[in-house]
């Protein structure tokens, strides 16, 4: 809980005023729990059940404490590069997510949900994808430089997932997610692996490096939109195994091809890091229903130095990551062929294993 020296030593509020104890669960502007910390009030609008996030759809008996676990997994890794500054700048916990969550409004640029205080406010005004961002905020949490802010600010710089130094930015047709390398040149493999996948023609979000190259930053287009939110498999996997269903059988079933081409695509590129939380799905924001697997991104692990045939599968437990991409190449129904055509110089200036590269193309030919 916030204590109340924190609201008086702070001067930043992040996404609009600060939290008190009594707020309601929104996804938009569809009411979806009423909670009042101090009255110990947890009331869910059954008849909006079916636009829950999955993650609490996941109990059949939904309580107060898998709402605030939920809500803590929202929260930026405290391991990622300048996170301890953004929280440090903004007065806020290093030691308490689910205070940073309600801080922040719950706010994400994957999915529609947040955390209303007044009857009157509107999701119109917090959407991070149409309303104005922090440029402040983004900067510290890019290149960790500290910078004067005060009053309120709006920014997804405090859900954003994963360990590389990152923040997202609005130009005038869109908005994009910049990620910077930390020290083994993965930004330029983050492209090689667009590159690639263009090549390929498999669906993905597509990255290309900021000029100038020095900067060692890539930039990408924001996959969700007014129409689709983003659901991660982890936490599918949760709703999947609270409901006794297998989430990779329903992957496999209803989307053979993509998980097929997943598969194959990782062990190529030797990308090492598809955990459950950088793939997933696109959920329809008018249904809340899983529509389709969404594209693949997040390569900038790939051409790991340490991979071997013999690297464990994290999607296909049990598995090596070759003997997962054999069991699918004929799902997948790839031309691996014109990889073999791809410039050597484009791996070299990224310090990519090409020969290593070619044999694993060489292996599923």
């Amino acid at each position: 809980m916030f204590e109340d020296s924190f609201f008086e030593e702070t001067q930043i509020n992040i996404n609009g005023k600060r939290l008190n104890n009594a707020y309601t669960l929104m996804n938009k502007d569809i009411p979806l729990i009423d909670i009042d910390e101090d009255k110990d009030i947890f009331d869910i609008y059954y008849d909006n059940y079916a636009f829950l996030p999955y993650g609490l759809k996941a109990f059949d008996n939904l309580k107060y404490v898998d709402f605030v676990n939920w809500a803590m997994r929202r929260v930026l890794v405290l391991n990622r590069d300048n996170a301890k500054k953004l929280l440090n700048i903004c007065g806020l916990s290093q030691t308490d997510n689910f205070e940073i969550a309600k801080a922040c409004r719950l706010l994400s640029i994957d999915d529609c949900y947040w955390l209303r205080l007044d009857e009157d406010e509107k999701w119109d005004n917090f959407d991070l994808r149409n309303n104005s961002l922090s440029k402040a905020l983004a900067q510290i949490a890019l290149d960790g430089v500290y910078i004067t802010i005060s009053g309120d600010v709006t920014t997804p710089e405090f859900t954003n997932q994963g360990s590389y130094p990152k923040s997202w930015e609005r130009t005038e047709n869109s908005l994009r997610l910049l990620k910077k390398s930390k020290e083994y040149h993965e930004s330029e493999r983050e492209v090689l692996s667009s590159r690639i996948l263009d090549i390929l023609n498999i669906d993905h979000i597509h990255y290309e490096m900021i000029e100038p190259i020095e900067k060692q930053i890539c930039e990408c287009d924001c996959m969700t939109d007014d129409k689709y939110s983003r659901l991660n498999f982890g936490e599918f996997d949760l709703y999947c195994r609270k409901k006794g269903m297998s989430a990779l059988k329903y992957v496999d079933e209803h989307y053979p091809n993509d998980f097929a081409n997943m598969l194959v695509v990782d062990y190529i590129l030797a990308n090492t890091d598809r955990h459950p939380g950088n793939w997933g799905f696109f959920v329809d924001n008018y249904t809340n229903r899983i529509v389709n697997l969404h594209p693949l991104y997040d390569h900038n692990s790939s051409f790991d130095e340490t991979f071997n045939d013999n690297y464990g599968s994290i999607v296909i437990p049990g598995k090596s990551m070759l003997d997962a991409a054999k069991m699918a190449k004929d799902q997948a129904h790839i031309d691996l062929s014109p990889l073999l055509k791809i410039d050597k110089s484009e791996f070299e200036a990224c310090e990519a294993d090409y020969n290593a590269f070619i044999s694993r193309v060489d292996k599923l030919l």
